[in-house]
């Protein structure tokens, strides 16, 4: 017994060696060539790797320094470079190359960058493909059950020379049931770069459109966490998000909600900002398409269009929207910019603007362009001292002197024409207008500096003797005449100068 286990020990041995030897000489290259053409086949491209090793107990390859060019090009980056790959298989599939189920590949370095859009020939710049239509499966002879790529980099090149990349840096990654032609489900982690915030997301990708990658088919579920609006000068607030999208890589449409309980621009009051949006994330430029954008905060609602776009030569995005107020409040609006403890006015409001964030690292409000107007029906005036001037100047515009005729808290209509630009609001018309009173103004107002600067006419319907009482009014009967104009009582050249605190009324003589 004792012999037959020595002689079975030196078969082993023998064995062993010889098996050595034969996978030294005989198995890598065949493994490597096998590879290669297998990544050929599925990518339609030019393969090239370092190094190759295996491990027969447990079964298993490691691969260094994988390059894939599509369609075989040297004028484009690589579509796929990958630092380290290592596979967890059995011995059978090493081998002999059976179909069998690949239990772990875990991909270190991966980066893949591919042209938006294109067809397969503008793809490949006119040169013949490693690979024709129709020729090799195009897809595994296998099916991988798990891939973790943590750390891997999506690059969409642009079109267009000249142009900023787009890029993902995708901090984790797991693919399960790769292969037999077939979408892949994924679970992932982003760290977007601006605003700062955590994404999480999950779906399925694929299956792979080798001739043209950018079209390749995705869909999935996000989630947008703790964005700190703040890295963007003159607004705050912490924003979160969730949605779905599908489309393919280099166009993807996306619907969704935010909240931002505490969003604020410049030293405004913070408010709850909610939105609900849809969009198309472009992969040909990275711009983003809004069609449309709800938003909501306190009690007023405004619908947006438009976009978030880049600019040839600048780096960064603008923000390009038109915007319509659909159920809106005055006090709201100034709630949102201003940090008085109460709004000036409220009452409901009709708003319309095209609105411009250019790109830059300006304040918000420097940079900020509006081009609108707005218009507000039966607003009133929440301070009580004003109110009352407000309602005097009604009844002295009526010729009301009589306190049993006088009215109180008169509304007030105004409405206006006007351009934001470098923190300054420029008026083209600004008319208000009381029972008995219309004024028209044109001018500006620094809303940070607090500067006022009108000026216009205001029109009554009484004579302007008839708006004062005593040895006030039989003067006045004697210039009457001098100010009627166009069937109104008096027509009056009148400015207002000042500050936000200290503003100054008189007339333009």
């Amino acid at each position: 017994m004792r012999k037959w286990l020595l002689i079975a020990g030196c078969v082993f041995v023998i064995f062993g060696i010889a098996a050595g030897i034969f996978v030294d000489v005989r198995l890598g290259p065949l493994l490597k060539g096998r590879v290669e053409k297998l990544l050929a086949d599925r990518f339609w491209s030019g393969v090239a790797i370092d190094g190759l090793d295996f491990t027969l107990f447990p079964a298993g390859v490691t691969v260094t320094g994988v390059t894939l060019r599509h369609h075989d090009r040297t004028d484009v980056p690589p579509l796929i470079t990958i630092r380290r790959v290592t596979a967890q298989t059995d011995l059978l599939a090493l081998i002999f190359g059976a179909n069998r189920d690949v239990k772990l590949v875990r991909l270190e370095g991966l980066q893949i960058r591919m042209k938006s859009g294109g067809s397969p020939n503008e793809q490949s710049n006119g040169k013949q493909s490693v690979q024709s239509p129709g020729e090799g499966s195009g897809h595994f002879p296998f099916v991988i059950r798990e891939v973790i790529a943590d750390g891997t980099l999506l690059q969409i090149l642009p079109k267009q020379e000249g142009k900023e990349p787009l890029d993902f840096d995708i901090q984790k990654l797991t693919l399960r049931s790769v292969g037999v032609n077939q979408p892949m489900a994924f679970v992932a982690t982003l760290t977007n770069a601006k605003p700062p915030g955590a994404i999480q997301t999950n779906g399925s990708f694929g299956p792979w459109q080798k001739d043209a990658p950018s079209t390749t088919p995705v869909e999935g579920h996000y989630t947008f966490d703790n964005a700190d609006l703040g890295v963007f000068k003159g607004i705050a607030g912490t924003l979160s998000s969730v949605g779905d999208y599908n489309g393919e890589l280099d166009r993807i449409e996306v619907k969704g909600t935010t909240d931002t309980p505490n969003f604020t621009v410049g030293s405004g009051h913070a408010v709850d900002l909610k939105t609900g949006f849809e969009a198309t994330v472009d992969g040909t430029n990275g711009n983003t398409l809004l069609h449309p954008v709800d938003a909501r905060f306190l009690n007023s609602e405004f619908v947006c269009k438009g976009g978030v776009v880049g600019t040839p030569g600048k780096k960064g995005k603008a923000v390009q929207l038109d915007v319509v107020s659909k159920h809106a409040q005055i006090e709201d609006l100034l709630m949102l910019v201003l940090d008085s403890p109460k709004p000036l006015l409220k009452g409901p409001v009709g708003f319309r603007t095209k609105f411009l964030l250019p790109q830059g690292d300006a304040p918000v409000l420097d940079k900020l362009l509006l081009d609108g107007r707005f218009d507000l029906v039966s607003a009133e005036f929440t301070s009580d001292k004003i109110q009352d001037k407000i309602d005097a100047l009604s009844n002295r515009s009526r010729g009301i002197h009589k306190a049993e005729n006088k009215s109180d808290n008169v509304a007030s209509n105004l409405a206006a024409r006007f351009v934001l630009k470098n923190s300054n609001i420029r008026f083209s018309r600004l008319s208000f207008q009381v029972p008995g009173a219309l004024i028209n103004l044109t001018g500006r107002y620094g809303i940070r500096s607090g500067k006022i600067d009108f000026k216009g006419h205001a029109r009554f319907n009484a004579e302007l003797s008839r708006m004062t009482t005593g040895w006030k009014s039989l003067l006045l009967k004697a210039v009457d005449l001098f100010f009627k104009k166009d069937g109104a009582g008096a027509v009056l050249p009148i400015k207002i100068t000042g500050t936000k605190s200290d503003p100054h009324f008189g007339l333009n003589l």
